[in-house]
């Protein structure tokens, strides 16, 4: 069995807590940020779109037939896309247009807001909340 050997200076390879510094984060604080752990793309935010004829400056979804692709824009996209770029965190999320298959609207905005509660859909768009507030 090994032991320790008695001649190692203790004092000069210790690693006391009196010898560790205080973490800074980005910001200069010593404070935590929220979300500072490594980002999992497992699970994303669904963020509901609704699909609505009209107003397309502030929120339009298109879906290209021939790539099977959908495009989110409208500024309300730019706001919300702004903001989580601008959040201290990785936020994964994707845009779900709130649609039928044959791409029409699939119900109203109050539909949505219920999709939301039976957690089908996790978060409303930015767009319903400017709706509602108008």
């Amino acid at each position: 069995m090994k032991t320790l050997n008695p001649r190692i200076n203790k004092r000069k390879n210790s690693t006391s807590i009196s010898r560790v510094s205080t973490v800074i984060f980005p910001g200069d604080t010593t404070e935590v940020p929220k979300g500072w752990e490594i980002p999992t793309n497992e699970k994303k935010l669904k963020i509901g779109v609704p699909v609505k004829h009209g107003f397309s400056e502030l929120v339009a979804v298109t879906k290209d037939p021939g790539s099977n692709t959908t495009t989110f824009t409208g500024f309300c996209i730019d706001v919300f896309d702004a903001v989580v770029k601008a959040l201290p965190y990785a936020l994964p999320y994707e845009y779900i247009p709130f649609a039928n298959s044959d791409g029409e609207p699939a119900g109203t905005y109050n539909d949505l807001a219920y999709q939301v509660y039976l957690k089908v859909r996790l978060a409303l768009s930015f767009s319903v909340l400017v709706t509602i507030s108008h």
